[in-house]
């Protein structure tokens, strides 16, 4: 869609195309975290709920880092760092706050929002 929109193929298109697979996937993992986390029982110790929060932690920060490299090499603006960085705060904030016992209704709304304010901060960085 974007290169029909320019009229003209460009690479740029395919570093729009990653950096939402990237954002995808890292909202997938927080999705499971938050799922997962739900049906722990008790409220787990830090070392076990950052056990648990490792993939999605990973993904935030390794987001992070690419996100930091394409901007060091002018292919994004340095704004960017603000929507993913949205994301690994969401990814922290999971880690430590456990979903235990909460409905999926109510996690599903709440990666609605994040995934709203997502898209407004990327837009606007865009």
């Amino acid at each position: 869609a974007m290169w029909v929109g320019v009229g003209r193929y460009a690479h740029l298109g395919w570093t729009l195309w990653m950096l939402m697979w990237l954002a995808g996937a890292n909202s997938i993992l927080y999705t499971y975290l938050r799922l997962t986390q739900r049906t722990a029982g008790a409220l787990p110790d830090l070392g076990a709920r950052l056990r648990m929060a490792r993939m999605c932690l990973a993904s935030a920060a390794l987001n992070l880092l690419i996100v930091g490299a394409l901007a060091s090499a002018d292919v994004v603006s340095w704004r960017l760092l603000v929507p993913f960085g949205i994301l690994a705060l969401e990814c922290v904030w999971g880690a430590l706050n456990p979903a235990t016992g909460a409905r999926p209704r109510t996690i599903g709304m709440r990666q609605l929002a994040v995934t709203v304010l997502f898209t407004v901060a990327f837009r606007w960085a865009w």
